[in-house]
């Protein structure tokens, strides 16, 4: 029986780093961007993470998954609040 490759879970800090690569390789990959926002606001550095979200909103002409993680992250730093 073959066995699947065991999966291993990089750091935030790692993950940044690779996803800022992307970014200097290819400006225009609104999913490193989109990555990248998610990554900041896991890790609770809010500014960077809306930062990031905006900027793949922006590339991605809005797209749900975009939309969402710039919602998402404005809402953890508490700057929009739900009724």
């Amino acid at each position: 029986m073959a066995h699947s490759p065991k999966h291993t879970v990089r750091s935030d800090n790692e993950a940044i780093e690779q996803l800022r690569n992307a970014i200097e390789m290819d400006q225009s990959h609104y999913q490193a961007y989109w990555m990248l926002g998610h990554t900041y606001a896991a890790n609770k550095q809010f500014d960077e993470a809306i930062a990031a979200a905006e900027k793949a909103v922006e590339l991605s002409e809005r797209t749900p998954g975009a939309l969402g993680i710039l919602g998402s992250s404005c809402r953890t730093a508490g700057l929009v609040t739900l009724r």
